[in-house]
């Protein structure tokens, strides 16, 4: 009786945390006021906790029994949600735990050339975390917050024009200018961006999370090169700042095109580029492509913050979606991956390559985060090289 009980309690811990990770993954995916976001955040966080120590309590004075809850009336709400755990552990749990990633397909990732980069090392006359919680959290052993993952990509793109065959872009996403990671990380990545030499560089949007670090923009992206401009969405974290009008005249001031809601065409090598940027759901519209060349005549790529939008970017006809926003979900476990990442999708894309219909999308970790922890789940910067593989 003892095992069964024990094995009833785990299913039960195993359903109520797949809930609601499952709750906290799709809140923070969806456009909502951010005081209340936090309202909410923090009740699924005490739920989380509160929950399970309220049963572990009443199993350890005897109150409460898993396998007999007529015995304790008082304590039937208690049951019936542990019921429903189980449902869940059975159900969406395991199909989580059994679940095949579908990033990086071999037949369209065809090559990954990764370089580490020790920033703490490189800038070492410079301190690079502020504050004493994120300075605690940098010294936690196998944290990689400092550790900057350079990646060079080869995409395989089976309609990509002949012209554009090697087209390279730079993807950053996701800098979170917070003042815990110092400026000097950030002028070094980059400094590695440039070193990438983009035919284009994207940057898909959670770039300042406070007002007073916009002041960094003509020292960090204003620096970027790249022969056919450098490209731009916000997203949620951008939000924060309450006048998003001077953030983005800082950005344009700067030489970043701000593509929100918009749409560009490029003449590059002689053939026709479309990029095109889509805010949603934090700021709308999506871009208005009904003047825009159609995909059998122009390469669309589509800058979005979420990879939420690789849908929309399926049904318009665009080859090649960009994308940050889940950060690889920061801790990847062994064998399990990424458990918390704030899409409607779960972990589905939390980071990598995907293809889906005529799309490829790839989804960045980010340069950097709000959080300063990550563990098996370095930020990352990536030079994109596209090809139709023949």
């Amino acid at each position: 009786m003892i095992v069964v009980e024990t094995l009833l309690a785990l299913l039960t811990l195993w359903g109520h945390a797949a809930f609601w990770v499952a709750a906290y993954n799709r809140l923070h995916s969806v456009a909502l006021h951010r005081g209340l976001v936090k309202l909410l955040d923090k009740s699924i966080q005490a739920v989380f906790v509160i929950l399970p120590a309220r049963w572990v309590w009443a199993a350890f004075r005897r109150d409460f029994s898993l396998l007999d809850p007529a015995a304790t009336p008082g304590f039937l709400p208690l049951w019936a949600y542990a019921a429903g755990c189980w449902i869940i552990a059975l159900g969406p749990g395991v199909h989580f735990l059994v679940r095949r990633s579908t990033a990086n397909p071999r037949e369209v990732l065809l090559s990954n050339d990764s370089q580490y980069h020790d920033v703490a090392a490189a800038r070492s006359s410079a301190p690079l975390l502020h504050g004493v919680k994120t300075q605690l959290q940098g010294r936690l052993p196998g944290n990689q917050i400092l550790q900057l993952e350079v990646n060079r990509k080869q995409l395989r793109l089976p309609d990509l024009p002949a012209a554009l065959e090697g087209l390279k872009i730079v993807h950053l996403s996701d800098l979170h200018y917070t003042g815990r990671i110092g400026l000097p990380y950030f002028e070094y990545a980059i400094e590695q961006a440039n070193q990438l030499d983009g035919d284009l560089v994207a940057v898909t949007g959670d770039i300042v999370d406070k007002a007073a670090y916009i002041a960094w923009i003509p020292q960090t992206l204003g620096r970027l090169q790249s022969r056919y401009g450098v490209y731009s969405v916000l997203g949620n974290h951008d939000q924060r700042i309450r006048d998003i009008p001077r953030l983005r005249r800082t950005l344009e001031e700067c030489g970043v095109v701000m593509l929100g809601g918009r749409w560009r065409e490029l003449n590059v090598r002689g053939s026709r580029v479309v990029v095109a940027g889509d805010e949603l759901p934090w700021f709308g519209p999506a871009p208005d492509l009904s003047d825009c060349p159609p995909p059998e005549e122009a390469l669309r790529v589509l800058l979005a913050h979420t990879p939420d939008r690789f849908p929309w970017a399926q049904q318009n006809g665009f080859a090649l979606l960009l994308a940050g926003h889940n950060h690889g979900g920061q801790i990847r476990f062994p064998w399990l991956g990424p458990v918390v990442t704030p899409s409607r999708f779960g972990v589905k894309y939390a980071s990598g390559v995907f293809r889906e219909r005529a799309t490829t999308m790839h989804v960045s970790r980010g340069v950097s985060g709000y959080h300063a922890l990550r563990f098996n789940c370095p930020p990352e910067l990536t030079q994109i090289t596209l090809t139709r593989g023949e």
